[in-house]
């Protein structure tokens, strides 16, 4: 496919992206945040008595499979749905992009950018252009 056969980029898919890597670096913040939470929680303000050793001890293990659930969240969400479903020719990965930003849209950090991004991929214009038939190179 030549250049100019290529169809521009959407501005509706632009700022999908950037709404991938704001999601993604927000994930890792999160899950380095709760790391060093489970690290060193004196800093933050957490005491513990010695009745509550159990307890934390389990906080903790708790808290850092919570850190693996939130590490494979922001890769698979935030740049693996790029990365995988890349290849925009079917509806099934347009779905996927809508439930990606249906899940931001839960946070009230990144709800001022999924609404936007997820109303724009929904109109007409987006849907033709994202879920487009391979054109042939134009005949010479």
């Amino acid at each position: 496919m030549t250049p100019s056969a290529r169809p521009a980029r959407h501005k509706a898919w632009m700022l999908y992206q950037l709404y991938c890597v704001v999601a993604f670096l927000l994930h890792m913040v999160l899950a380095w945040g709760l790391w060093r939470v489970i690290q060193d929680p004196y800093p933050v303000g957490l005491t513990l008595s010695p009745n509550d050793i159990e307890i934390a001890q389990y906080a903790a293990e708790t808290l850092r499979k919570g850190c693996i659930v939130l590490l494979g969240t922001s890769l698979f969400f935030g740049v693996g749905s790029l990365a995988i479903l890349r290849f925009r020719d079917t509806k099934e990965a347009w779905i996927t992009h809508l439930i990606n930003l249906a899940l931001g849209a839960l946070t009230c950090v990144l709800l001022p950018l999924a609404v936007p991004v997820g109303m724009m991929m929904m109109r007409e214009d987006f849907k033709e252009w994202f879920i487009r038939a391979p054109t042939a190179p134009p005949a010479p």
